[in-house]
């Protein structure tokens, strides 16, 4: 058989006790595969496999290419283009690897803070705008407990692109951290020690969505539904106006109490029916600064 994505063959007719022989790749098509040798016990007869590949931007996860990401900072309020100077954004206390992997359950908060202003070569001023930005990608989990009918949904995470971060120089390098590999921080709903709910607390905490026995996981899927800016023709822009919900409650994340102020903790909330425009306004949020991750960490 050969390989797909294989666009030249030959016969190896050097291999015994096969009457017609077994075909061998030697080229492959280079838009989507990549050519990888393989020894045969004829020098002569040395083949390829083509393996198959991914756009930048994407990596290969159970057969299919997916996309690594967007970065995107999320400020109070589907306003889309209107930036305001009391614009209020989504910020976690700290972008800091070490910081997060050491400070356990419910330490590194999440917030409304003013929207900090990138580009600034002040070091304060960058770690504030670091701790706004938010890499979402998707991922697919396994639901129910009958391992015969288990089927997979499909989910969002919100994790801290803290590699990002550093590589862009908004976040100073850590040489005294190892980080674990395959380590992420994910927004997480607190959970309640006593009976393993979530709290309507938010923090980010090291991810655990790959661990299907975890307790936690549950507490780190969200729904994130979106939708384009009305205005974005008009203002040139590319924004998004979006709702969080968890997976563990079916529950939105907005201002603690409907309180839009700066230091005013940012919570799990029932979804407001939209009967009453200024409270659900307060449960969308707008995304803006988007950029698609290249390469997958």
């Amino acid at each position: 058989m050969i390989h797909k994505g294989c666009t030249l063959c030959h016969q190896d007719n050097n291999v015994t006790n096969v009457t017609d022989g077994i075909w061998r790749c030697d080229k492959c098509d280079m838009n989507g595969f990549k050519p990888t040798p393989i020894q045969t016990n004829h020098s002569s007869n040395n083949s390829l496999v083509c393996e198959p590949t991914c756009p930048l931007g994407k990596s290969m996860k159970k057969g299919r290419c997916e996309s690594c990401g967007t970065i995107s900072k999320f400020k109070l309020g589907p306003s889309c283009a209107t930036d305001l100077p009391n614009d209020l954004c989504l910020t976690r206390a700290t972008s800091k690897a070490q910081e997060i992997n050491q400070a356990g359950a419910a330490k590194v908060k999440v917030t409304l803070m003013p929207c900090a202003k990138e580009g600034s070569s002040d070091t304060m001023v960058k770690e504030a705008a670091a701790n706004q930005m938010w890499l979402k990608r998707q991922v697919r989990v396994k639901s129910g407990s009958n391992s015969d009918s288990r089927q997979e949904e499909e989910f969002d995470t919100m994790t801290v692109p803290d590699e990002w971060l550093t590589a862009a120089g908004m976040l100073p390098k850590d040489d005294q951290f190892v980080k674990p590999e395959g380590e992420a921080y994910c927004l997480t709903s607190v959970m309640n020690s006593e009976t393993g709910d979530a709290t309507s607390d938010l923090s980010v905490q090291i991810c655990e969505v790959t661990q299907e026995l975890s307790q936690v996981r549950h507490l780190q899927l969200w729904t994130v539904k979106t939708s384009d800016c009305q205005d974005n023709e008009v203002s040139g822009l590319s924004r998004n106006i979006n709702a969080f919900t968890l997976k563990k409650n079916n529950q939105t994340i907005g201002p603690k109490d409907g309180l839009a102020a700066e230091n005013v903790a940012v919570t799990l909330q029932k979804v407001n029916n939209g009967t009453d425009y200024a409270k659900a306004s307060k449960q969308k949020w707008t995304s803006f600064g988007i950029q698609a991750i290249s390469k997958c960490t």
